[in-house]
């Protein structure tokens, strides 16, 4: 399903309705932002179902990108932080909030434009030969702030995942899929 929370929501009351979350049905979700689409509460409504919805949101496996545990990872995120509370921004950041794995990401798109075109212009190359820079993203592998960056032959990045299941009022990870290994694996209580 790809929906947001008050969609997922509806959705999950109506299969609740139909007896639908027995064990005999599997809905997944693709939680493309974690703070935008989902959440931790968007089971609660103003139609006296929270409790019902609460169950049904039991029924849900949700996709994410995992998010890395690495010191670089860490460090990012202090960094962003930090900076979002420097001029010109100047922007006060609670302990609640979280920066987006998805920051990162576009962090390390941007890094590999820079390497990419600092390998042009060290071989002879322009900054307007797109064709030339992008020709050095293919094949390229690096350690990035989302973690370990690595573009295909087409131009394609597949990132780590993880599943998760809604337990005692949010999503936790129960999963992990790393895709340079091809590993699954299943996570501890």
């Amino acid at each position: 399903m790809l929906c947001y929370g008050g969609d997922m929501r509806a959705l999950m009351l109506v299969a609740h309705d139909l007896g639908m979350l027995n064990g005999d049905y599997a809905f997944l979700t693709v939680n493309l932002l974690p703070s935008a689409a989902i959440g931790n509460n968007t089971f609660m409504g103003n139609d006296g179902r929270d409790a019902e919805a609460a169950l049904a949101f039991r029924g849900i496996l949700s996709i994410y990108v995992r998010e890395p545990t690495t010191e670089l990872w860490r460090s990012f995120k202090e960094d962003v932080k930090d900076k979002m509370n420097a001029p010109p921004f100047q922007i006060q950041l609670d302990a609640s909030e979280q920066v987006e794995v998805y920051a990162g990401a576009i962090y390390d798109a941007i890094y590999l434009y820079a390497i990419a075109l600092n390998e042009t212009l060290a071989a002879g190359g322009s900054k307007k030969d797109g064709r030339a820079i992008v020709q050095r993203m293919l094949n390229k592998e690096f350690d990035g702030a989302s973690g370990r960056v690595r573009i295909d032959e087409s131009g394609d990045r597949d990132p780590d995942y993880s599943l998760k299941y809604y337990l005692n009022g949010s999503f936790q990870n129960i999963a992990d899929y790393n895709h340079s290994t091809g590993g699954f694996n299943l996570r501890g209580e």
